[in-house]
């Protein structure tokens, strides 16, 4: 049922709650209430039953239409990343190959049926190996935070979805270790904030009306970072992923 007809609805209901109203004053007096006839009590209650049929009506339309709006996402996934960079003399200063799992949970809203927004906070696990200029093996532990857009081009069961944003990450701690990987030296504490651009498009499916599988492999492209910018001028990052995610609508 569209809001129009819900208008509609209202509008009648208004109408017959008038009339009802002008019978109850007419027998309020009592030199009127011989006038009114059984068949104008049994019109009256008729017409108060229809009122409170199409109370009901706008009640069930006006819930309708508000719900959904809200879900929660949690999300697991594959996680590898790249990263290299050179010196100020032009050598290369490093180059890192790493592979992990992440661990998410996002909050949705949706502005539209195929338009929605999301944020949350997921982690991510990675062991690297570095090649150059020396081997060695790096564990780091990162915090990310996403603001995505998504877009969902199809209502249908089955349908496209897709992602972009930006993504706030920080290193929580990096395990740094040279072969034979025995003794490792453990780095906590701030590490700077990086920023980066998200784009990803897999495909949703709608297993109920409340509950919604998606897989969708993305890009996290670094585009900033305070201390990369200083010593390495042309620092590259990014990480590809392989996300599950079940969402849970309310």
């Amino acid at each position: 049922m569209s809001l129009f007809s819900s208008q509609k609805l209202i509008a009648l209901a208004a109408q017959q709650e008038i009339i009802v109203l002008i019978h109850l004053v007419k027998c309020t007096l009592p030199q009127k209430c011989i006038q009114l006839s059984g068949i104008k009590q049994i019109n009256a209650m008729k017409a108060s039953k229809k009122i409170s049929l199409l109370i009901l009506q706008v009640i069930f339309v006006t819930s309708t239409v508000g719900q959904n709006r809200f879900s929660v996402t949690p999300s697991i996934g594959f996680v590898g990343g790249n990263a290299s960079t050179h010196i100020f003399t032009g050598e290369l200063g490093f180059q890192e190959e790493g592979k992990g799992i992440l661990l998410g949970i996002t909050g949705n809203y949706s502005m539209t049926p195929k338009w929605s927004i999301s944020t949350g906070i997921s982690y991510n696990w990675i062991k690297y190996h570095r090649v150059i200029p020396e081997t060695s093996q790096i564990k780091t532990k990162d915090l990310i935070i996403p603001v995505l857009i998504n877009y969902q081009p199809s209502l249908k069961r089955l349908s496209p979805y897709f992602s972009t944003g930006i993504i706030m990450e920080r290193i929580q701690s990096k395990d740094y270790s040279t072969p034979p990987y025995i003794k490792s030296d453990v780095t906590k504490g701030k590490f700077p904030l990086t920023l980066a651009i998200a784009l990803g498009a897999g495909i949703s499916y709608k297993v109920t009306h409340s509950v919604s599988w998606i897989i969708q492999p993305s890009v996290y492209y670094q585009v900033y970072t305070a201390q990369n910018r200083t010593i390495f001028p042309d620092y590259r990052s990014y990480k590809v992923n392989l996300q599950t995610q079940l969402t849970l609508s309310f």
